[in-house]
């Protein structure tokens, strides 16, 4: 994404990403996850009640009742694993101009 023009900040937890959101202003989160748990819903929500700005999550395939909760963590876009490089910047940049 770099090669597009953004800039990144990269966290290794979702505890670290909700203090950088806290501390900085971003345009997207960007958050892998690798199982749609309840621990990843809390950070989910506390980012999105603290900040208005697009969530976009990358997972493994993921039944549609763990997409849904994703959905209603707060959470904006949904992409599955393989990702496609070029639709993934294609709907960052998407998000980015709505908010």
């Amino acid at each position: 994404m770099k090669a597009e023009g953004m800039e990144i900040s990269c966290v290794s937890s979702s505890a670290e990403a909700l203090e950088a959101v806290l501390k900085c202003e971003y345009y997207l989160l960007l958050m892998p996850l690798h199982i749609a748990e309840e621990s990843d819903m809390e950070p989910l929500r506390m980012i999105r009640n603290a900040k208005k700005m697009p969530i976009m999550v990358l997972a493994d395939r993921l039944a549609a009742t763990e997409k849904v909760a994703l959905f209603q963590a707060g959470i904006n876009a949904f992409i599955e694993r393989p990702v496609d490089f070029a639709v993934c910047t294609a709907q960052a940049a998407s998000l980015i101009q709505l908010y």
